[in-house]
């Protein structure tokens, strides 16, 4: 098992926000970002070019 990382933060956007605060609004991500293996930098990376997420709104 290898634990990819980053310290850098990357961009999500919602182009369809409606209310605020946000009820099951979807984020994607605006580039991929590139994830180096922890263990082993120089090694393999992975990169994610989705990342979908949901915030919702406790009731």
């Amino acid at each position: 098992m290898a634990t990819f990382a980053t310290k850098a933060a990357f961009p999500l956007l919602n182009t369809d926000l409606t209310a605020f605060p946000p009820r099951d609004a979807v984020y994607l991500m605006v580039d991929p970002v590139e994830l180096p293996d922890v263990a082993n930098p120089s090694g393999p990376s992975v990169t994610l070019t989705e990342f979908p997420l949901t915030i919702s709104q406790a009731p």
